[in-house]
């Protein structure tokens, strides 16, 4: 979720998503991302949600992708 943190969220077409299944969050620059335990992030990345209108997201990943998710859905729901 680090861009997510950085207000940065990159468009995303077919074209430019087009085999990469197996690079994962890689691609995403959101695997294992530190920043997100840091205080204020889970704020940061309600505030980068909301700015560009998203209104929903889905986390494919392990134990640490889905807290972190579980997080930011209890800042946004407040």
């Amino acid at each position: 979720m680090g861009r997510i943190i950085n207000k940065y969220i990159p468009k995303a077409y077919s074209r430019s998503v087009g085999g990469i299944i197996q690079l994962g969050g890689t691609i995403l620059h959101t695997l294992r991302c530190p920043g997100f335990e840091e205080k204020g992030a889970v704020e940061k990345a309600a505030e980068t949600l909301s700015i560009n209108n998203v209104d929903g997201l889905v986390v494919i990943g392990g134990d640490g992708s889905f807290r972190g998710a579980l997080d930011l859905g209890r800042k946004v729901m407040h």
